[in-house]
């Protein structure tokens, strides 16, 4: 089960990536922007679109809270948050699931988050 959840969140992060930062970048947006829309990015869709980023949609997964209800704003920024940190921390946060017993990342344990499959 760990391992068809790992390669829909990584094509999901690359996904994400895609649909973000190639445009941004595109559009000019310096590093520091870039950081700040990125935030809004996560939070805004996470707390907003059922726990959907584009690239979670597309991969039919999304964030939710223990109780698999919505994520909150709080929290949905808190995950943004340490998201940036874990995955520019040479993506230690983001392949912390394969130790995780959990199987959650550093973002998703600060939050108190899950991504699971959609349909869940």
């Amino acid at each position: 089960m760990k391992r068809p959840i790992l390669l829909k969140r990584s094509l999901a992060f690359l996904a994400d990536l895609a649909v973000f930062y190639v445009p941004a970048r595109v559009a000019g947006f310096n590093h520091g922007q870039l950081v700040v829309l990125w935030l809004l990015y996560e939070t805004v869709l996470v707390a907003e679109m059922r726990g959907q980023t584009i690239g979670k949609w597309s991969q039919g997964l999304k964030v939710a809270t223990p109780a698999k209800k919505p994520v909150p704003y709080p929290k949905a920024f808190v995950r943004a948050v340490v998201k940036l940190v874990s995955t520019g921390a040479f993506l230690l946060g983001d392949l912390w699931v394969l130790k995780s017993p959990e199987f959650k990342t550093w973002h998703d344990q600060a939050a108190g988050t899950s991504v699971v499959n959609h349909a869940q």
